[in-house]
């Protein structure tokens, strides 16, 4: 009975481990199959054909559009009341047009009033002046009397000294009559100055982009109207104190709105403000200039922007009927660019071991290999590069990430050769640059280490 029991033993153990083979056949031919997987996954890489292409470097703005040229309707009078308006906001006006009318009949009133009074004081001058040269005439003629009358060589006489009385008395009367007359003239002048002025017109082609009276309103001077230009246009921007240093008047700019879609319209900074905060209207156009009505002018004011960055006003040099005062732009201000040169992708450019600026490249059979580069001009994304040995087409090698394979295998890269891995942990930190998506921690492309 116990020797059976044992020959059982045995074979349920021999069928056992048979049983665990038969299982683990295809267990292992899968774990094999998924190292290899594994593997090919590592080797990998990411690569971009080499092209030519246009670089901006810029700096980004938005803005609203606004008439480049704007001047202000003001008139001479005040104290008078509105006739008439006859112009309406978008009406289009041409130079002297009659915008607004007054109501004449006080200003009539006080011209005539002035007149009446210039004709008292002339008349009054008269009657004054007169009397003064009388009382000269009368007192010569005593002097002489008393000359006649007295022996040669005589004291002078009481009649001499009332002589010179007179002739103070009348100088003084002139001088008097002088001034008088220039108050009576010059109300005259005011009053018909007023009068022709009873009204406000253009003064210059536009639109009515804004009115400031309604009849019947009582004008004590301000904006009567607003005309701007509405063929030329100009952006206002603000850019902040991190940028404004780079800009200056003269510098290229793209603007893009949504009534123009993907047309791209050409611009020009006309204009940037030294501080931030208070700037003046219009500022930015040599062709903004004072406004006025018929007999009055206005220069443009100072407004405060409220904001914290630095005002920037760009010519816009296209011109569209899309456009209208008030829409919302966006503004590319080019700081530098270049045309049809190599460029590629930040990550792609490296510092090797001997400090040589450099890229990775692989053939068509996978060899991978190192090609050194000039750096020149850099845009947001891309960078320009140069040198002997780039043709269109190449294929550059990018970073990717690492897979997991990476880790859970327990391989380690050999960095002893200068290869990517190795020279990357630094120079990326020296050139300042943070990791991008797509690109390990370290900052080389996998799998390019040992080279």
């Amino acid at each position: 009975m116990r020797d059976w029991m044992k020959r059982h033993r045995r074979l349920l153990i021999i069928a056992v481990v048979l049983t665990g083979i038969a299982a683990g056949v295809p267990t292992a031919v899968f774990c094999m199959r998924g190292k290899v997987e594994t593997k090919q996954r590592q080797v990998r890489q990411n690569t971009l054909p080499l092209s030519k292409m246009d670089l901006t470097r810029s700096v980004s703005a938005t803005g609203t559009i606004e008439s480049a040229k704007v001047k202000i309707v003001r008139a001479d009078v005040s104290d008078i009341k509105i006739k008439k308006v006859l112009v309406n906001v978008g009406d289009k006006v041409k130079k002297g047009q009659t915008l607004v009318t007054f109501d004449k009949s006080d200003l009539q009133q006080t011209l005539q009033e002035a007149e009446d009074n210039l004709s008292d004081v002339k008349e009054q001058n008269q009657t004054e002046l007169s009397a003064a040269q009388r009382k000269l005439t009368e007192a010569r003629k005593t002097y002489e009397n008393q000359k006649k009358e007295q022996k040669q060589g005589a004291s002078p006489v009481q009649g001499e000294s009332d002589v010179q009385s007179a002739k103070d008395a009348l100088a003084t009367t002139k001088n008097t009559q002088k001034k008088t007359l220039k108050e009576a003239q010059k109300s005259v002048r005011e009053a018909k100055k007023a009068l022709e002025n009873c009204s406000a017109t253009a003064s210059m082609d536009g639109t009515v982009t804004a009115i400031g009276v309604e009849p019947g309103d009582s004008y004590h001077g301000g904006d009567l109207a607003e005309i701007s230009d509405c063929s030329n246009f100009q952006v206002k921007a603000t850019v902040d104190e991190y940028e404004i240093s780079e800009l200056s008047k003269g510098q290229k700019v793209i603007i893009l709105t949504d009534a123009t879609g993907d047309t791209e319209l050409q611009g020009k900074i006309t204009y940037v403000a030294p501080t931030t905060g208070s700037t003046l209207n219009n500022s930015g156009s040599s062709d903004n200039s004072g406004i006025s009505g018929n007999g009055g002018s206005s220069s443009a004011g100072s407004t405060s922007s409220g904001s914290s960055g630095y005002e920037v006003r760009v010519r816009v040099k296209t011109s569209s009927e899309k456009l209208r005062v008030g829409m919302t732009a966006r503004c590319s201000m080019i700081l530098e660019e270049v045309s049809d040169v190599y460029a590629v992708p930040y990550d792609a450019i490296h510092t090797n071991r001997k400090g040589e600026t450099v890229l990775y490249v692989q053939d068509s059979s996978g060899k991978q290999s190192e090609v050194a580069v000039t750096k020149g001009m850099e845009s947001d994304y891309y960078a320009e590069v140069s040198g002997e040995q780039l043709s269109e087409g190449l294929q550059i090698l990018l970073p990717t990430d690492k897979t997991n394979a990476d880790v859970n295998s327990g391989e380690k890269e050999d960095n002893r050769d200068g290869g990517l891995d190795g020279f990357l942990n630094g120079s990326r930190e020296n050139r300042g640059e943070r990791n991008r998506p797509n690109q390990r921690p370290d900052g080389a492309p996998n799998g390019m280490a040992g080279m």
